[in-house]
């Protein structure tokens, strides 16, 4: 009898398709996955107006609010808690002239907002948040509604609250300025 030699080597796989595979798992992963990307703060901005450039704002038309790397907050040079935030901006815009310290009237008062570079995006998006709620309570309380009516309110399919909206917006326009960051100790 012949004996037989003991192979001690393993099979082999036939790995010719596997960079096929790895192409086409590539290609599944690319097609499937979703790539979020940072869009920052979604705010509707007015047209460019020549003669809106050219306007000068006399330092009692503008409310000034800045917010600190420490998320302190001064309004008007003082300091300043935000829960009473709303209610101090609702009295700037709709005093008519009868505080020396306060706007005119809704149509020439500003809202200027400025952050330092440090400022939690909490804590800004909090004053946005009050600055427009106030807008909302002032022009809910013009055409006698709720704030959470208004927001609610279907200018494109219904003509009532299209004049409403309008005549809201005309009476109170959204005018709030937003400066760009500061580092810590500038002004």
């Amino acid at each position: 009898m012949i004996k037989k030699k003991k192979d001690n080597s393993t099979p082999e796989v036939n790995s010719s398709s596997m960079a096929d595979i790895a192409f086409l798992l590539l290609i599944f992963f690319l097609v499937t996955t979703t790539i979020t990307s940072d869009k920052g703060i979604n705010m509707l901005l007015p047209p460019a107006n020549a003669e809106m450039n050219k306007l000068e704002y006399s330092p009692r038309n503008v409310f000034v609010i800045l917010i600190n790397s420490q998320d302190k907050m001064l309004v008007e040079d003082q300091s300043f808690e935000i829960k009473n935030l709303r209610k101090e901006v609702k009295l700037f815009i709709n005093n008519y002239g009868v505080k020396s310290n306060y706007c005119d009237n809704p149509e020439t008062g500003v809202v200027a907002i400025k952050a330092d570079r440090g400022t939690s995006y909490k804590m800004y998006l909090r004053v946005l948040n009050e600055v427009k709620a106030a807008y909302n309570e002032l022009r809910a309380d013009f055409v006698g509604i709720t704030p959470q009516e208004l927001l609610k309110l279907d200018p494109e399919n219904n003509a009532q609250h299209k004049v409403w909206f309008k005549s809201a917006k005309k009476k109170y326009p959204y005018r709030v300025s937003v400066g760009e960051p500061i580092k810590s100790g500038e002004k």
